[in-house]
């Protein structure tokens, strides 16, 4: 209850002071000027004095003080009032910047506006020069006539292009040119589309005369910017050569690969390139991408920059050569008019340079070279004594009166084809030795390997043999030995075969260890034989195995 009180109040007493300060405005709107004006001359003369009696005058006065914000309001600055626009706009609109990081560097894509808020006017510009700006034009075909000297019976140039038209049209091409006109004595063909374009630059179906005229056609040696493509967005990782590697490898007909440079630094890399077939053209546009390395990079057209118009015969901007009124042609590089076409710096270059060559010469510190005229045959002539004769010719001569210079030429050619022959010979029969050399070492390297496989067994055999036969020794000599002096089972009688065994084990590890020290200090030995006791020792191995297998047995 108490707080709507409080509301109430305030609110009466809010309202209460706004229409005090509707009524002090009224008041002091319906003064005379003369009182307003003495009022603020009061106001004006009070600023001098100090800020708290300025303060004690106002809270006395408040009429006066808001009387003064409307004066100042309404009479000193009246374009506040008339133009809201402007005043809620800044005088300096906030420029649209570039995403580029280039270190705090950035460049304004609007134009730059006046401190006073006014934009800088610029001089409207013809609309042809506009039109030639953004035009893309495609090369031109020229068609050049052999027979220049019959100007007259050629056809004119529309009659001439529908002659190539309609020759087009039978060979199943629809062809038809945009422009048609001549340069000097050739004919200009030009079309506006690049399927057109690109037809004629493949095809190799142009007629060979027009109205029985022989005509040679000069198609253009570049690719237009129209073909040209941007690879953009490319990671700085991957450098230039790597980039083209992977831009040939992706598309077959690309030429001209080129990194665009930017004025100001960027997180990644463009590179421009043209590709000659438009089928492969239209499909990488149409696929929107391309992988470089691992990544996939946006591909857009290329936009050529926009073309200046400007005279090629006194290079001012504004127009072009065909519309130039010019006196005379201008030097593209000093601008001085061209009288006989040279300039005075060429003049004086060239009679100064001459000037200071015959003063060389004279003095003998240069030499002008002289071209020596050489007389070249037409046609090769052999002479009858250029040449030695082969000894088979030499033999069958004939006398002076009844040779001529045909019979001549005819022996020597007729040696020089038998010479031709032997070499011939000579070449295939070093061919076949060299083909028998081959398979001879392919042989010999066979016979060397079973050689190798050989000694490497006769070499394991040995050591083999040389490990066992010490055991076979010593077994003989440290148990069969005993056993038979105790005779056991009637071995004593067989002492006599068992020292034979013995004596051949210990023969055989000799003779097998000098082999071996023998083998090693001659590798190229042949072959180990068996010496001549080695049946009988063999035989005599066998008898006592016998005898001791058929006392086994019993």
């Amino acid at each position: 209850m108490r707080r709507g009180i409080n509301d109430n109040y305030r609110y009466n007493k809010k309202g209460s002071s706004s229409s005090k300060l509707k009524l002090s405005n009224i008041s002091f709107n319906e003064m005379p000027k003369s009182i307003q004006q003495t009022t603020v001359s009061a106001f004006e003369a009070s600023g001098t004095h100090n800020l708290e009696e300025m303060i004690a005058f106002i809270r006395q006065n408040p009429n006066v003080a808001f009387g003064v914000h409307e004066h100042f309001t309404h009479h000193t600055h009246p374009h506040r009032i008339n133009a809201p626009a402007q005043s809620s706009t800044p005088q300096t609109p906030k420029r649209i910047l570039d995403s580029s990081d280039n270190d705090g560097a950035q460049i304004s894509k609007q134009q730059r506006v006046l401190s006073n808020g006014k934009q800088k006017k610029t001089r409207e510009m013809n609309f042809s020069k506009l039109k030639h700006a953004v035009s893309s034009n495609l090369p031109c075909f020229f068609i050049e006539y052999e027979q220049a000297e019959n100007s007259k019976n050629r056809s004119s140039d529309i009659s001439a292009a529908c002659v190539i038209e309609g020759y087009f049209k039978q060979q199943g091409i629809a062809i038809s040119f945009s422009l048609v006109g001549h340069a000097g004595n050739k004919l200009k063909l030009c079309v506006n589309n690049k399927d057109s374009y690109a037809t004629l630059i493949n095809t190799d179906k142009w007629p060979s005369q027009i109205n029985n005229i022989n005509i040679t056609v000069s198609k253009p040696k570049f690719i237009p910017d129209s073909f040209a493509l941007v690879v953009r967005y490319v990671p700085l990782q991957y450098d230039d050569e790597f980039v083209k590697e992977e831009i040939k490898r992706n598309l077959q007909s690309v030429e001209n690969i080129r990194h665009i440079q930017y004025r100001f630094q960027r997180r990644t890399n463009d590179f421009r390139f043209v590709i000659k077939d438009l089928d492969e053209y239209n499909s990488t546009l149409k696929l929107g991408r391309i992988s470089i390395g691992n990544t996939f990079c946006t591909i857009t057209p290329f936009l050529t920059g926009n073309r200046m118009t400007y005279c090629t015969r006194c290079w001012c901007l504004g127009h072009m050569r065909d519309k130039c009124n010019g006196e005379y042609s201008r030097c593209r590089i000093c601008l001085v008019n061209l009288i006989n076409g040279q300039t005075h710096v060429l003049v004086e270059y060239r009679s100064n340079l001459k000037e200071q060559i015959e003063n060389a010469l004279s003095a003998g510190k240069l030499q002008r070279l002289v071209p020596q005229d050489h007389v070249q045959p037409t046609e090769f002539r052999l002479k009858q004594n250029e040449f030695p004769s082969l000894p088979s010719l030499m033999s069958c001569t004939t006398p002076w009166k009844q040779t001529s210079v045909q019979s001549a030429v005819t022996n020597n050619i007729n040696g020089i084809e038998d010479t031709t022959k032997i070499l011939l010979s000579i070449n295939q029969s070093i061919l076949a030795m060299k083909d028998n050399t081959r398979r001879i070492d392919e042989k010999l390297d066979c016979f060397n390997e079973k050689v190798n496989h050989t000694s490497l067994d006769v070499e394991l055999h040995n050591e083999i043999l040389v490990k066992l036969l010490p055991t076979l020794a010593s077994l003989v000599d440290k148990f069969i030995w005993p056993m038979m002096l105790n005779d056991v089972a009637g071995l004593r009688n067989k002492q006599d075969q068992l020292q034979n065994i013995y004596s051949s084990f210990n023969s055989q590890l000799n003779y097998l260890k000098t082999d071996y020290t023998a083998r090693r200090k001659h590798n190229s030995s042949p072959l180990p034989q068996l010496f001549p006791s080695q049946p009988t020792s063999n035989a005599s191995n066998n008898t006592p195995n016998n005898e001791t297998d058929q006392n086994m047995s019993r």
